[in-house]
C-alpha cells in the first residue's frame, strides 16, 4: 500500500482504540472514528 501516511495494525477493536488514543495523545491531535472499522488521527 503506498501513501504518506502510516498505517498501524490492531489484533481487535479493543487494541485498536487504545493504540489510536495513545497515538492522538502523543501527537497533540484528534481520534474520528469512520464507523467502517478505520480510525483517523488528525493533528488539526
Amino acid at each position: 500500500m503506498g501513501g504518506g501516511a502510516p498505517i498501524f495494525y490492531a489484533r481487535g477493536a479493543e487494541e485498536q482504540y487504545e493504540v489510536a488514543l495513545l497515538l492522538a495523545k502523543v501527537l497533540g491531535a484528534a481520534v474520528h472514528d469512520l464507523h467502517n472499522g478505520v480510525l483517523v488521527i488528525v493533528r488539526h
